[in-house]
């Protein structure tokens, strides 16, 4: 019986995953109520990187981020969208839950923007986020 219900909760977990991987593959954004992870370098010297987009679902909702580690660096974030940005969240750092301005409409994509300063090198940054 044992046996049974970890093979059962196995399958089930590789096909959530298949799911996942498919809808992203044909260009399906993960909805906002989802936290997803991210995890990319953002280039130094005041350069910056974004998340993969979602798909807003509440007009004007605040964002959520769940920064893991930003190995030791501070750095700014916002949300980023071709319908607008948000407001810049000023030296957030690893180890750290934010609520990020986040005034784009709801079914627009979304994604955060992080951005090094001025005279630091390149960061890695790794968490989970959500754009609401």
């Amino acid at each position: 019986m044992k046996k049974k219900f970890i093979a059962s909760m196995t399958a089930v977990l590789l096909l959530t995953g298949g799911v996942s991987a498919a809808l992203a593959d044909h260009g399906i954004e993960p909805t906002a109520e989802n936290w997803q992870s991210f995890d990319l370098s953002v280039p130094g010297y005041n350069g910056s990187n974004t998340t993969s987009n979602q798909t807003k679902t509440t007009t004007g909702a605040l964002a959520g981020l769940k920064l893991e580690s930003s190995n030791g660096e501070t750095l700014d974030v916002r949300t980023y969208s071709s319908a607008g940005n948000g407001s810049w969240k000023r030296s957030v750092t690893g180890g750290n839950t934010y609520q990020l301005d986040s005034p784009q409409e709801k079914k627009k994509n979304v994604a955060l923007e992080f951005s090094t300063d001025i005279l630091d090198g390149d960061t890695p940054v790794n968490g989970t986020w959500r754009s609401n």
